[in-house]
């Protein structure tokens, strides 16, 4: 229904009605993923950053006029409204179902966390999106679209007669079939990974922290960046979502500075990300530069975060002044 009104105009005017379309999401999403009470100065300290997950946005989505500006703002309304309400922001997470497999793990983990107003807004807002859709369109597009999106699967045939090889993934699935070389243990062994990582996760966010701004946003980078890496469609357009975790963590970083050994980490993993991002990463044959980076990023996103825990328990044990 957001798409329709495009197919009234030329080819040439939709194109650059829908990347003037990006570029709007895209400026609403930073401006929700930036604390209100932030100064001039933080704001363009946070914004700074914004570059760093640029590449896989401006190469690969203005370009080819991508969806991933919707995942975008939905993922950044989602983290806004959970300040406000976990229904509303429920209701946001709904919105996914343009694109579930995008949005599935973050279901997940919310559910891991027991979310559950948080949930309840998602079904919610779900049935009614799916209400509103059939009755302004039917059933068949449904139907047409579950036909067309089962096809976009590794080892599974397109409409057209083309092939989706795991190599062109960046997600855990794409780096297991590659390394398994077959798709049913690779799906076993995603799926095993799969349920670590999250275990993994929510472990590591259990517990109070006295920052919980702090801890929200690292926390909501680390579960973003997670459900982009455990998407079973995790091609590079979508990766534009990293811009997601980048700001949220260098807002956490302007109010609370880390240290520099932690900061340099921190770079290093945004600099491998935008090698990935300027060099192509849907190479097509063996696990792709932008997997290994996605990867990466996490995994230092969950050192950081144990890391500012520790540095705090450590702190609180040392005697206090008198």
């Amino acid at each position: 229904l957001f798409l329709i009104p495009l197919s009234g105009l030329s080819f040439g005017k939709a194109y650059y009605v829908w990347m003037t379309l990006s570029y709007l999401m895209t400026t609403c999403a930073v401006f929700l993923l930036t604390p209100l009470r932030f100064k001039t100065r933080q704001r363009i300290l946070c914004g700074a950053l914004l570059p760093l997950g640029f590449p896989f946005f401006s190469f690969t989505v203005l370009t080819s006029g991508q969806l991933s500006s919707i995942g975008l703002l939905i993922f950044a309304l989602v983290i806004r409204l959970r300040q406000v309400s976990h229904r509303w922001a429920g209701v946001a997470l709904a919105l996914g179902l343009y694109k579930p497999p995008l949005f599935v793990a973050y279901a997940v983990l919310t559910l891991m966390a027991r979310e559950w107003r948080l949930l309840q807004g998602a079904v919610v807002g779900g049935i009614a999106i799916v209400g509103i859709s059939i009755a302004c369109t039917g059933i068949a597009p449904w139907l047409a679209f579950a036909s067309e999106a089962s096809g976009y699967m590794y080892g599974r045939s397109l409409s057209d007669g083309r092939s989706l090889p795991p190599g062109k993934g960046m997600g855990l699935l794409s780096a297991a079939m590659c390394l398994t070389g077959s798709t049913a243990t690779g799906w076993l062994l995603f799926l095993s990974m799969s349920a670590g990582a999250m275990i993994l996760h929510t472990r590591a966010y259990q517990g109070d922290f006295e920052d919980t701004e702090f801890r929200e946003r690292f926390e909501q980078a680390s579960r973003t960046t997670l459900t982009y890496f455990l998407s079973i469609q995790a091609i590079n357009y979508d990766a534009a979502l990293l811009i997601i975790p980048i700001m949220l963590v260098g807002g956490a970083f302007v109010t609370r500075a880390p240290a520099l050994h932690d900061l340099y980490f921190f770079t290093s993993s945004l600099l491998l990300l935008v090698i990935a991002g300027t060099m192509g990463t849907e190479n097509g044959s063996g696990i792709s530069t932008g997997c290994i980076s996605v990867g990466t990023f996490w995994l230092v996103l969950l050192y950081l975060w144990r890391h500012a825990r520790a540095a705090v328990r450590w702190s609180n044990q040392l005697p206090s002044a008198t």
